[in-house]
């Protein structure tokens, strides 16, 4: 039987706006650690918000790259949680 109580790990991290194209760059550099998506928010502010969603195991991964992003573009971190992976593992 597969196991339907998997956890993933969801942050939510906000980037100052003038920073954003290069934390998608990092992003999209390391492939595979997380998947992102941009957050709705009000395009007047200066910032913008995205959530990312990766694999337990890459903890120490993803923890390196979210310091790397702390010094060189300012992020904060707004939400860092372990959550059920709700997704069908048939449809992966």
């Amino acid at each position: 039987m597969i196991d339907r109580m998997r956890k993933i790990r969801r942050l939510i991290i906000r980037v100052p706006k003038d920073k954003a194209n290069f934390v998608y760059y990092l992003l999209e550099s390391h492939e595979g650690l997380l998947f992102h998506t941009t957050l709705d928010n009000d395009k007047q502010l200066g910032y913008r918000d995205i959530e990312m969603n990766g694999c337990l195991s890459l903890t120490n991964e993803i923890n390196h790259l979210l310091e790397e992003m702390k010094t060189l573009a300012n992020i904060e971190i707004l939400s860092d949680q372990t959550i059920k992976d709700t997704r069908d593992p048939n449809q992966m």
